[in-house]
């Protein structure tokens, strides 16, 4: 059988594949491992939150979670943070998948091993921004539900959710866009110069319209206080 990539989520993909292969096929190995390297993270989270909540960070010697994560799990503030918050989410939102939740490995038929897969963090850090744009009424609750089950249920990459969610959003909700004047002006003097360079041929010309163009940048740059 042969699978078209563009044809659906990978995870959706995945776990069809593993449906109608045999368990101990090489392939079926691989792809499995797949699926539980994309949902291990829960377990690290789980405990991390449980290393904040009990402040167990102290008696190891930690004056703080975050020195904790960071000297001793090599885990910067950010990505602690996207655990922790991934963790909290699923506990909230999506308990059946937390450890202790899953059917016991030589119980678990095949299909609930795989719906009991947690969705990958990337997944579940959009979703929690979602949640939260939910409890500060910038998106509607029913769009929520609709594609938190459907990226659950593995019909939505990460880009396509992402995506959809923002779409979702209220124009007049939506944050204002980052002004970046240089940025345009960079663009706009570069226009200049290739225009200049259609029209004339003078190879002198040229360079001093390319210094001038660095010349009237950095001016400007300098008394914006950027580079």
């Amino acid at each position: 059988m042969s699978y078209d990539a563009t044809e659906s989520p990978l995870d959706e993909r995945i776990q069809a594949m593993l449906e109608i292969l045999d368990e101990g096929d090489l392939r079926y190995q691989t792809l499995k491992g797949t699926v539980d390297f994309q949902s291990a993270w829960i377990e690290l989270a789980e405990h991390l939150f449980n290393v904040d909540r009990t402040e167990a960070f102290r008696e190891w010697g930690f004056r703080s979670f975050a020195v904790y994560c960071t000297n001793e799990l090599r885990l910067s503030r950010t990505v602690a943070g996207k655990l922790m918050e991934g963790y909290q989410w699923v506990e909230n939102q999506a308990p059946q998948y937390l450890p202790a939740n899953r059917p016991p490995e030589d119980e678990a038929s095949r299909s609930a091993r795989l719906t009991h897969s947690a969705p990958d963090m990337d997944t579940v850090a959009v979703l929690a921004k979602a949640h939260r744009e939910v409890k500060e009424e910038r998106l509607p609750a029913a769009t929520y539900a609709d594609l938190k089950d459907a990226a659950l249920r593995g019909e939505r990459t990460v880009s396509a959710l992402r995506k959809e969610f923002r779409e979702a959003v209220p124009e007049h909700l939506r944050p204002e866009p980052v002004q970046k004047p240089l940025h345009h002006l960079r663009r706009a003097l570069s226009e200049v110069e290739k225009a200049l360079a259609q029209i004339a041929s003078d190879d002198d010309l040229l360079t001093e319209a390319s210094a001038l163009r660095d010349t009237i940048f950095a001016l400007v740059a300098s008394r914006h206080g950027e580079e």
